[in-house]
């Protein structure tokens, strides 16, 4: 039975992050942008406010947040089926329209509301914090607002995550032979 990877986009495919502080510079303290949350609604929602301008508005100006995303995902999709799991609720069209355009391949795209780790994909590539501890085989990619976990398995990119990945299922199923 073929394994089932959730990739998230904001963070990990997508540098969304990135140019939400570029729109939102003048109001956003460079340090809130450096933590999971914000210290006050009024930051939250400057920042959700830049990121939902840019996906609905200029999604082609959001960066990938590594060019080896593609060939990460072009493994990874070799291996498992993949499934592009995002929160981000409201901007469907326009991430499928990034991911094609930046030649993202991926089996399944799920934007959902419900805590990603209560779906029960069998590995995650994600950098949400929160999921460190939620009992899921989490890749953490490393970003500057997760530093502070511990993480059994933090990844600096797509790459790497896809590699170890891969050569756990390869490990795996040489043990069972």
């Amino acid at each position: 039975m073929t394994k089932t990877i959730a990739v998230d986009v904001e963070g990990v495919l997508a540098d969304s992050h990135e140019y939400a502080r570029r729109l939102s510079e003048e109001e956003l303290p460079e340090e809130e942008m450096k933590s999971w949350g914000f210290s006050n609604d009024e930051y939250m929602n400057t920042f959700l406010g830049a990121l939902s301008d840019g996906w609905h508005n200029d999604w082609e100006s959001i960066a990938p947040v590594t060019e080896s995303n593609r060939m990460a995902m072009i493994l990874l999709n070799e291996f498992f089926e993949v499934h592009i799991v995002t929160a981000r609720t409201n901007a469907d069209d326009e991430i499928k329209s990034w991911l094609s355009k930046h030649e993202i391949p991926y089996d399944e795209f799920h934007s959902t509301k419900t805590y990603k780790e209560d779906l029960g994909y069998d590995s995650y590539v994600d950098d949400n914090p929160h999921m460190v501890d939620s009992g899921v085989d989490l890749y953490l990619h490393d970003q500057s607002w997760n530093k502070h976990v511990r993480a059994n398995k933090r990844v600096r990119n797509l790459l790497e995550a896809a590699t170890h990945l891969i050569i756990n299922e390869e490990e795996e199923t040489q043990a069972l032979n």
